[in-house]
């Protein structure tokens, strides 16, 4: 039996000598097809009218007739993680829109096809991923680490220092998290100097004596650099003993 396309075959339900297709078909074996893998997701109306607004962008942008031609040649990208990756490494590309909203759930089924290539593919079907599909641009988005945003009676805040070295105290509205770092819509400008050390002891109205950090060692990514730096260099030197055992030296 020769099977309609390429992938890895299951176990086989039935063995040589064995009756099939009495009655109804008989299921010999199964072939997953592993390159490419596809992956579906679901996306809320808010980030989908955002969508919809990036498609006309991009095929106006080709050249194309936003009323003749499919979204889908807009060709989005769409990045994808399993459970033990760090960030997005796989990327594909937007192949399926469902065609109207789910009205229970308020939101639009998608599918990323990604290429998953090599005989020992590293996509299973069945597996729990991760996806990221960017909606818009910010350019020059203001990012500060969470450790130095407060919260009181009157919403999130930051602590800054102005020229003067005197504490200030700003209201602030959040966006999105990006590698530890919390965008700020608004509230903060760019030439704002945040308190991120010490915010226990700085009070609004007082005087300090500030010391400068840029605001991306505090990234998450950075900040794991450097706990894994600080491990190497904490783990002592092995030297082999004489019975081939390994003493610290």
């Amino acid at each position: 039996v020769t099977s309609p396309l390429t992938g890895r075959v299951s176990r086989n339900f039935v063995d040589l000598g064995n009756l099939v297709g009495e009655s109804e078909p008989t299921l010999l074996t199964t072939v997953t097809r592993y390159d490419p893998v596809y992956a579906y997701f679901n996306l809320n109306e808010r980030d989908l009218l955002k969508v919809m607004a990036m498609n006309r962008k991009k095929r106006q942008g080709k050249g194309l007739d936003t009323a003749e031609t499919p979204e889908i040649e807009a060709d989005i990208q769409v990045f994808l993680a399993i459970a033990n990756e760090e960030g997005y490494p796989h990327e594909g590309k937007l192949d399926f829109a469902e065609s109207r909203v789910d009205e229970a759930t308020g939101t639009l089924q998608l599918r990323g096809v990604f290429p998953n290539p090599g005989p020992a593919p590293v996509l299973i079907p069945g597996l729990f991923v991760r996806l990221r599909m960017p909606v818009e641009k910010r350019e020059k988005a203001l990012l500060v680490t969470e450790r130095a945003i407060g919260s009181d009676q009157s919403g999130r805040y930051l602590l800054t220092v102005n020229s003067e070295n005197m504490v200030e105290k700003k209201q602030i509205r959040m966006g999105r998290l990006e590698d530890g770092l919390r965008v700020i819509e608004e509230g903060l400008q760019p030439d704002d100097r945040v308190v991120v050390n010490g915010i226990q002891r700085a009070r609004p109205g007082a005087k300090v004596d500030p010391e400068q950090t840029d605001m991306k060692s505090l990234t998450a990514s950075a900040l794991k650099a450097a706990a894994e730096a600080g491990q190497d260099k904490a783990k002592p030197a092995v030297a082999p003993s004489e019975d081939g055992d390994s003493l610290p030296a």
